[in-house]
């Protein structure tokens, strides 16, 4: 008779998963972790800020949703925020009325995407588009001097500040950074789709766990013909293939870059991307959230 070593309880694994999910999402945020903290505030300021701007637009239209969805700070947002952002612009007696606040504030969220990003690389995509190309990599004889790892994140100076506030202002008044916004509106809802995918995954991880606990008893070491061990071993392998997607999902998909001359531009683009897709699909997870808190309170 083999014996077997005695598994740990279904319950505190399970319960040990779940409270290291939150954890995952965290070092999905980015590869550095001096930036997740900041990258998570700038996340939901700005999908806020989206969501918001949305409502505001359909209340305009008389596509009134108060009955079912109730926004707090919503007058606030309409009333005091959106004149106060405008009001640089009608200084000077340009008057974009309410939907040309709306654009407004979509303009600045894409120019302060922009310009953070931008300034997180070296204005790297600025530099590849409109100063040099990109031939390849540089070889640096100091990088044998230095230990392995990722580099430092430029550190801000007053003049760098300076910078990125009024490069982001300039994007947004002169409403370009509603072109990148319109951009990461798309790649938005690719992102939305692949937390769905990445949260189905994850769920169907813990029940293939259960599986794999339930069947456990039943497998014979060293014995590949019986069927308790087939089992056993086609859930085992599944549910470590669907751990791994869940451990590297988000990672990889941004750590590659690409050495191929035509993707350089794309490469040096990719962060500003990352953080406006990031935006609105944090904004549509908030509309979710909304619609449950709505419905539970109607209900």
């Amino acid at each position: 008779m083999t014996t077997h070593a005695r598994r740990p309880s279904l319950f505190l694994t399970i319960a040990g998963r779940v409270i290291e999910f939150p954890r995952r999402i965290r070092q999905n945020l980015g590869t550095n972790h001096k930036y997740r903290c900041a990258s998570a505030i700038g996340y939901t300021l700005g999908a806020t800020g989206v969501l918001y701007s949305v409502f505001s637009l359909l209340y305009d239209y008389n596509i009134d949703l108060r009955a079912i969805l109730r926004l707090p700070l919503l007058v606030f947002f309409r009333e005091q925020l959106l004149p106060f952002l405008a009001s640089p612009l009608i200084y000077f007696g340009i008057n974009i009325g309410r939907l040309g606040s709306v654009l407004l504030t979509a303009s600045l969220i894409g120019g302060s995407i922009l310009a953070q990003a931008e300034f997180r690389t070296c204005f790297r995509w600025l530099k590849h588009v409109f100063v040099k190309r990109e031939r390849g990599p540089r070889f640096d004889p100091k990088a044998f001097l230095q230990n392995p790892g990722l580099p430092e994140p430029p550190a801000h100076s007053l003049m760098s500040r300076l910078t990125m506030y009024g490069l982001a202002a300039l994007l947004g008044y002169s409403f370009i950074g509603l072109i990148a916004f319109s951009v990461f509106v798309p790649v938005g809802l690719y992102f939305f789709e692949r937390d769905v995918r990445y949260i189905l995954t994850w769920f169907a991880s813990h029940f293939l766990y259960m599986a794999e606990h339930l069947l456990a008893p039943y497998e014979r070491w060293g014995d590949d013909q019986y069927w308790g061990t087939r089992w056993f071993l086609a859930v085992f392998t599944r549910r470590r293939e669907l751990d791994s997607v869940v451990e590297r999902y988000y990672v990889d998909f941004w750590r590659i870059d690409s050495l191929d001359p035509k993707k350089r531009t794309w490469v040096a683009g990719k962060n500003s991307v990352r953080d406006g897709a990031r935006v609105v699909a944090l904004s549509m997870w908030f509309f979710l959230l909304v619609l449950a808190v709505s419905g539970a309170v109607v209900a």
